[in-house]
């Protein structure tokens, strides 16, 4: 027996209902709990920047994370939330990928980390586990893509000339 099965037993069943992974196989579910690990951050925690390497992606169990997009004059501007059932950190299952926000936690949040390195190599070991993973996550940036145009549409409306009296 696996020295780390009461773990990956604890992890595939917070994975198995997880919103992210419906449809998918048991099996699948098994072997992501298997490279999978339990990770909490405090509220406030930066958990990567905008620019980082891309090195791991989360599937958030409980919690709330904000993505933000930050400048030196500006600060930063939330651009989305990322909460409970949601990937989080998709940048990492691209080799040599950069982290493209900042994510930072706004309430006490548990996740289930994976190494995007693992990743890669389970998908290309298993091909059709990792077209429905990518799936998944194309889904998830479809999603985000519409949330962020419809957020640019209002703010150019309360900027536009016409909108004002």
């Amino acid at each position: 027996m696996n020295a780390n099965a009461p773990n990956s037993e604890a992890i595939y069943q917070q994975l198995r209902s997880h919103r992210f992974l419906q449809g998918f196989d048991d099996s699948n579910v098994q072997q992501l709990a298997n490279v999978g690990r339990v990770v909490s951050w405090p509220e406030g925690t930066i958990v990567f920047n905008a620019g980082d390497p891309a090195e791991h992606c989360y599937l958030v169990i409980d919690g709330l994370v904000v993505l933000e997009i930050c400048d030196s004059v500006a600060g930063c501007s939330q651009v989305q939330t990322v909460g409970k059932g949601e990937l989080l950190g998709w940048s990492a299952i691209h080799a040599n990928a950069e982290m493209s926000s900042t994510a930072r936690t706004v309430q006490t949040t548990q996740a289930v980390e994976f190494s995007g390195l693992e990743l890669q190599q389970l998908f290309e070991k298993q091909p059709s586990f990792g077209f429905q993973f990518m799936s998944a996550v194309a889904r998830t940036l479809s999603k985000r893509l519409t949330a962020t145009r419809l957020q640019l549409i209002d703010v150019y409306r309360r900027d536009s000339p016409r909108s004002r009296p």
